[in-house]
């Protein structure tokens, strides 16, 4: 009987989720026999309408910026924490809903939502863990843990938990960076600076702005640092090379297409890859003297969507000397490394 009843809860049960939103996504990574997979990795941003959701993810970062006065976008986290918990909710209750509706129990109408292992900022304060953890409730989790985005990025590039050398963890989400050394599984320091990819293309924004006869959005900024943002320049890189964007002319706010240069993105963006080493500096002077070797063999791990901003690792070796890379997995690794801690932890 008690076998009976364990089988049936287990056909209801949906496995076991991770949840990163620190990184401005809502990333979710569910547990399976066989088939762990991200199930969703969208942009965190509902849109709003009075009492109604127009748009979530993708569908709402496509139309932000177009909206018309009394059409609200909201994002409800904020720099990894979570600013508006009641949006946050019904942002969850959509993904959850989703992913139970893949449950293809035959009593899937009586869903058990799942347990999750949710991810939060090394620097969230008990506050901010305790909103996180009513939210997550609210939307219908069940047995929600928090792990902390460093210790979960570290196993993600393939850290064990008894890996004794030091390494250096740098995880620049869409608002902030995070950077701190790992030893042991454990955080020997971190620091939080207020730099994230978003600013990249803020700082586009605003270089037009000053140096030109014309305004433009956050879109046309993300197009051009994609298409010509680097880090660092190259010998054989061409500094004249151009992507045509659109913007409103200053003086009469008509549409034109204007060139950019990768000579001026990279002016425009290069004082925050200062800020970023400058960080790294900070955390590096913080290292005990026998981390060094350690340090030096393992050096900086680029991980969260700051890794689209190309040539990165290059301008971290070239400016402090020290190896840098860009894991393979920088935008999913921190939920998937949360997903075998949490995997781990249910095999005891």
């Amino acid at each position: 009987m008690l076998k009976s009843a364990k089988t049936l809860l287990n056909r209801l049960k949906i496995d076991d989720i991770t949840l990163d939103l620190t990184s401005g996504y809502t990333v979710i990574y569910q547990q399976g026999d066989g088939h762990s997979a991200i199930k969703v990795n969208e942009p965190a941003i509902l849109v709003i309408d009075g009492d109604s959701c127009l748009a979530f993810g993708k569908e709402a970062e496509n139309i932000t910026g177009k909206c018309p006065d009394g059409v609200r976008v909201v994002y409800p986290v904020q720099k990894g924490i979570i600013a508006e918990p009641n949006y946050c909710e019904q942002l969850l209750r959509h993904y959850f809903k989703i992913i139970a509706d893949e449950n293809k129990s035959p009593f899937r109408f009586l869903r058990i939502y799942p347990d999750v292992l949710a991810i939060i900022p090394h620097s969230a304060t008990a506050s901010t863990r305790k909103v996180m953890i009513e939210t997550i409730d609210a939307a219908g989790a069940k047995g929600i843990e928090l792990i902390s985005s460093l210790q979960a990025a570290a196993r993600g590039i393939g850290i064990g938990k008894d890996n004794a050398g030091a390494s250096i963890i740098m995880n620049i989400a869409k608002d902030y960076t995070e950077i701190g050394i790992i030893s042991l599984n454990k955080i020997h320091y971190a620091t939080t600076l207020q730099v994230g990819y978003d600013d990249f293309q803020k700082s586009i924004i605003e270089y037009i702005r000053v140096h030109s006869d014309y305004t433009i959005g956050i879109n046309n900024a993300k197009k051009a640092l994609d298409k010509l943002g680097t880090a660092y320049f190259l010998p054989e890189d061409d500094e004249h090379q151009e992507e045509v964007i659109s913007g409103l002319l200053k003086r009469t706010s008509v549409p034109e297409s204007l060139k950019l240069t990768k000579l001026q993105v990279h002016t425009a963006i290069r004082p925050l890859v200062d800020k970023l080493l400058t960080g790294l500096l900070e955390v590096l002077e913080k290292a005990k003297e026998d981390m060094a070797d350690d340090l030096k063999e393992n050096g900086v791990n680029i991980v969260g969507v700051g890794g689209r901003i190309s040539r990165l690792d290059i301008a971290i070796s070239q400016a402090l000397n020290i190896r840098a890379s860009l894991a393979n997995n920088y935008e999913t690794c921190i939920v998937e490394g949360a997903g075998k801690i949490q995997a781990a932890r249910n095999k005891k």
